[in-house]
């Protein structure tokens, strides 16, 4: 389901992201993972949160991710990460 920017949700939302922006902190939120036929989703739908998409290996959108007004995209397929207890090396 996704919470349009009048619900009561996404008002709130808005208002605690804007009054963070004042207070020099940015939220940031997944754009959400409905693909390209779905809006993004709350809270990185609203004015003031940093909507976040996901790209692949080829720097495309990834399918999974939803579209609309993002605001940066990042790695999102085929990421590695560490358990609890795991090392790499570099």
């Amino acid at each position: 389901w996704i919470v349009p920017p009048s619900h009561p949700d996404s008002v709130a939302f808005e208002a605690a992201a804007s009054r963070g922006l004042a207070r020099g902190t940015l939220v940031v939120a997944a754009a959400g993972n409905e693909g390209p036929g779905g809006g993004l989703r709350s809270p990185a739908n609203v004015p003031s949160v940093m909507a976040v998409g996901a790209v692949d290996n080829a720097l495309l959108t990834a399918g999974f991710s939803s579209r609309g007004d993002i605001n940066v995209a990042a790695p999102g397929v085929d990421v590695k990460v560490l358990r609890p207890g795991e090392s790499v090396d570099f």
